[in-house]
This record gives C-alpha cells, sequence and structure tokens, in this order.
C-alpha cells in the first residue's frame, strides 16, 4: 500500500497545527462577547467558523460529544485507543 503521507504533506500538516496552537494561545479575552458560552469565548472564531462549516453542526456541542467519544475511546476498557 503506497503511504498517502509524503515528508512534504507531513511538514505541511504540522506547521499548519503548530500556526493554530500559536493563534489559539494568542487569542485574547476581548474577542469574547456578551453571553456566550465559556467553551465559545476560548475558541477563536476562526476555529469556531471551520468546525461549522466541516460538521455542520454548532462547534460547541461538536466539542462537547469529541471530548465525551475521545475519553471514552481513550480512558475507557474496551475503549479504541484504551490500553
Amino acid at each position: 500500500m503506497e503511504n498517502i503521507f509524503t515528508k512534504e504533506k507531513i511538514g505541511n500538516l504540522s506547521a499548519e497545527i503548530d500556526r493554530q496552537i500559536q493563534e489559539l494561545a494568542q487569542a485574547s479575552p476581548a474577542e469574547s462577547q456578551k453571553g456566550v458560552t465559556e467553551e465559545q469565548e476560548q475558541l477563536p472564531a476562526r476555529q469556531s467558523q471551520a468546525i461549522a462549516e466541516i460538521t455542520n453542526e454548532n462547534p460547541t456541542t461538536f466539542l462537547q460529544t469529541f471530548r465525551h467519544v475521545a475519553k471514552s475511546d481513550l480512558c475507557e476498557e474496551g475503549g479504541v485507543l484504551y490500553g
């Protein structure tokens, strides 16, 4: 089977992840709006918009579901990545 992740693709993905992590770390509280949840305050608009566009779901709801499933997969016996 051919490896679909070339060194160049891995480098590009890694750089994009690093860039977005840096952007999240630099997000300021001034971006938050009155009446939004604490999770939405912590998630910059760009990431929130990307989650909404890709998943067609509310970003907060998606992240809550994702956390629950990830915890189940990682931490509970029988989880896909448990062990």
